[in-house]
C-alpha cells in the first residue's frame, strides 16, 4: 500500500475516534449537568411529614376496619 493511503486511513480513523470522543464528553457534561439540576430540585418535591402520618394514618383506619370485619365473620 501506499505511504498517502495509510496516512488517509489514519486520519479518518482519528478523526471518527475524536468525534466520537467529544460526543461521549458532551453527553456527560450534559448528564453533569441535570444531575445538578436534580440535586437542587429534589428536596423541593419530597412529601412532608404531616403528610405522610396523615396517609399513615388513614391506612391503619382500614387495616383496624378490615381486621375488625374479619373477626366479625370468623366469630359468627
Amino acid at each position: 500500500m501506499d505511504q498517502s493511503i495509510i496516512n488517509l486511513l489514519f486520519a479518518t480513523a482519528s478523526a471518527l475516534v475524536g468525534w466520537w470522543c467529544r460526543e461521549i464528553w458532551t453527553s456527560l457534561q450534559k448528564l453533569r449537568e441535570d444531575l445538578q439540576k436534580l440535586e437542587v430540585n429534589l428536596p423541593e418535591k419530597y412529601c412532608s411529614k404531616v403528610d405522610i402520618e396523615k396517609r399513615l394514618d388513614r391506612i391503619d383506619r382500614t387495616l383496624d376496619q378490615i381486621w375488625n370485619d374479619m373477626k366479625e365473620k370468623a366469630d359468627k
